[in-house]
């Protein structure tokens, strides 16, 4: 099943999404800082701005430990790793 069916309405639109399979852990949040809201989920409410937030958010799907942070495009993520 595509990932973007399982999209959280509550996400910003832009490459990065999360998605129902989140159990709201907290792990992205400590990576990410603000870019993430909970409300019962995790969501994306703020895009990464700058190589450093694109940086922070592909480390955080990476360490995602249910494959719940997406991105709506395939990215490099070998320097995330």
């Amino acid at each position: 099943m595509s990932k973007l069916k399982l999209k959280l309405e509550e996400n910003i639109e832009g490459q990065f999404f999360v998605d129902s399979n989140c159990v709201d852990c907290g792990l992205a949040e400590s990576l990410i800082l603000l870019t993430l809201e909970r409300q019962g989920n995790a969501f994306v409410k703020k895009q990464p701005q700058n190589s450093v937030e694109e940086l922070n958010a592909e480390q955080a799907l990476v360490a995602c430990p249910t494959g719940s942070i997406v991105t709506v495009t395939n990215l490099d993520l070998n320097t995330a790793q």
